[in-house]
């Protein structure tokens, strides 16, 4: 059999009668064989391939005139639409703007303690003695009350808001107490009324003051008992209730303050506010740094000492001390101790940070050499107010004459005389250099204001003064030599 002319059928070789011709069977039918010419023969593969092509390309075309179609009506509708799509961006973005997340109940707290601490001084003081005979200092309930409604109503008004924009109701705190806890004052209620707030705002505000640990109770007068716990928690705006600025609380704020604090270290020069030097401010030197204990020494002529806080009122920096610290930037000169080599080494400022994942910082990154025990370049972070930075010491006149690397001569009492050494090093808050010696296997520390070190050149010209002495006596030993002779030979 033969296939129909000018017809196309799936088959598949059966085999091979001749090099010109091939038996085929159909896929449809394997009953039905044929036997074909090799060039009648195409490969189902390409065929396939090319009918896949022809498929995609329709409905390429035809995705093509659908896009086509939907750009026209969209050209219709898009005058229409282009105002009402302006309203609704306008919509989400005041949407948005109108849910942001409001700032924590605590920051606003924390804001007003610190309006409060600032204040601290002009709030009189009560002294009450506890019952074992300590003198406590402190503010009356009534007396605090009594200052920031006079002082501060905004900051109460602002802090009250926020309190009640927190509460489910709009009904201040009850803060009901008996006949000796909050005294009433007619006066004191008109006062309130005249400045936009009631007494009940002013107590409320201080409750927050005492709930976030801002202040503490720390007397309730004619009270033998231990503090009940409603009182440690309530605010008493009575003369009867004693009450302290947190000390953590009020290092927190110094610190926030006044941060060169944290940059004292010993031998650090201050300022100490004296009562027994006509109340007045004179300059101190750190002598010890234990945590936050400092202990200084001040008074001139007769030495007076005292351990204080670290953040206590009495002590602050002096001015240039500040001065040369906030002038650091970005290739400034710096020393940095080392921990590991328990030293000074002059570095350089390379990066400053003023802020980092939106919290305000002031931090250095340092490159500096350290030379022991081998030359090699490190780097640090570290605040600016860090205790391991310091500007750079100069040298005195006479440590100015020593440089590093030159020659010198050092007494060893070991050997019992002078060894040629080099200085490795300049030790300017000793006021010495360090030298190795003895063919490098020995190294000290020597002081330049003693005889034990001396300059080479120094040295030659010593040598060269001593040569000169020894042959000026030498020639008069001869020439007096020489005299004698000539008189034993006249006798």
């Amino acid at each position: 059999m033969s296939l129909p002319s000018n017809s196309k059928q799936k088959c598949k070789i059966i085999r091979i009668i001749s090099p010109t011709q091939v038996q085929v069977a159909l896929l449809s039918d394997e009953t039905k064989t044929f036997v074909v010419d090799n060039n009648d023969i195409i490969p189902i593969v390409p065929v396939l391939l090319e009918q896949r092509q022809q498929q995609q390309q329709q409905q390429q075309q035809q995705q093509q005139q659908e896009q086509h179609v939907n750009r026209l009506s969209d050209l219709d509708q898009f005058s229409d639409k282009q105002t009402s799509d302006q309203e609704e961006t306008e919509n989400k973005s005041n949407y948005f703007h109108s849910q942001k997340e409001p700032e924590p109940l605590s920051k606003h707290v924390h804001d007003f303690a610190r309006i409060f601490w600032e204040h601290r001084h002009h709030i009189p003081l009560n002294q009450v003695k506890d019952q074992n005979g300590r003198t406590l200092v402190g503010f009356s309930g009534k007396n605090i009350v009594k200052y920031l409604s006079a002082h501060l109503p905004s900051q109460v008004i602002q802090l009250s808001r926020h309190l009640q924009g927190t509460q489910n109701s709009n009904n201040v705190r009850d803060n009901s107490h008996g006949p000796n806890d909050n005294e009433n004052h007619s006066d004191e209620e008109m006062k309130f009324e005249q400045e936009g707030l009631s007494k009940e705002q002013v107590v409320e505000c201080c409750q927050k003051l005492l709930e976030y640990g801002y202040i503490q109770l720390v007397l309730v007068q004619n009270q033998k008992l231990a503090f009940r716990r409603e009182e440690l928690v309530d605010f008493k705006g009575s003369n009867r209730y004693l009450y302290q600025m947190a000390l953590e609380k009020h290092r927190e704020f110094v610190l926030e303050k006044e941060p060169d604090r944290m940059a004292w270290r010993e031998q650090t020069v201050i300022q100490v506010y004296s009562h027994s030097h006509g109340d007045r401010w004179i300059k101190g030197t750190i002598a010890q740094v234990k945590s936050d204990e400092i202990t200084v020494n001040y008074g001139d002529p007769q030495l007076m000492q005292k351990v204080v806080d670290r953040c206590d009122d009495c002590l602050r920096s002096v001015p240039d001390f500040v001065a040369v610290r906030s002038n650091w930037k970005k290739g400034s000169p710096i020393e940095v101790y080392s921990a590991s080599t328990k030293r000074w080494w002059l570095g350089e400022i390379q990066v400053v940070v003023k802020e980092n994942a939106h919290k305000k910082v002031d931090q250095f990154q340092i490159y500096f050499t350290v030379d022991e025990p081998t030359p090699k370049k490190l780097t640090k972070w570290l605040p600016r107010w860090s205790p391991l930075l310091r500007p750079p010491m100069p040298l005195s006149p006479e440590l100015q004459k020593f440089v590093k690397g030159s020659k010198v001569v050092v007494y060893s009492v070991t050997y019992n005389k002078y060894l040629e050494g080099v200085i490795v090093s300049i030790l300017p808050e000793y006021e010495a250099v360090k030298v190795t010696y003895g063919n490098g296997e020995l190294t000290k520390s020597v002081a330049v204001n003693k005889k034990y070190i001396k300059r080479e050149k120094k040295v030659k010209r010593e040598n060269e003064r001593f040569f000169y002495i020894f042959f000026y006596h030498y020639l008069n030993h001869i020439c007096n030599k020489c005299d004698v002779l000539k008189k034993i030979k006249k006798r």
